[in-house]
């Protein structure tokens, strides 16, 4: 999993690449990087069930990395 820090529609977000081509949004989980990296094992856990459920993305072409 790579995970990112996007923007989309002059919004930063965190996120997770999702079949190389989608960015699956993660500010549900944590509302920035460092939190999500603070929250160690259970981050990754947690953004890993987002990603495998996730109902909506953004793709790739529509954000600014």
């Amino acid at each position: 999993m790579k995970l990112v820090t996007y923007t989309h529609e002059e919004q930063t977000a965190i996120g997770a690449i999702k079949d190389g081509h989608d960015i699956v949004p993660l500010t549900s989980l944590a509302p920035n990087m460092l939190a999500l990296i603070a929250m160690g094992e259970r981050g990754v856990a947690g953004a890993q069930t987002i990603v495998d459920q996730a109902a909506q993305s953004v793709p790739m072409e529509k954000v600014s990395l």
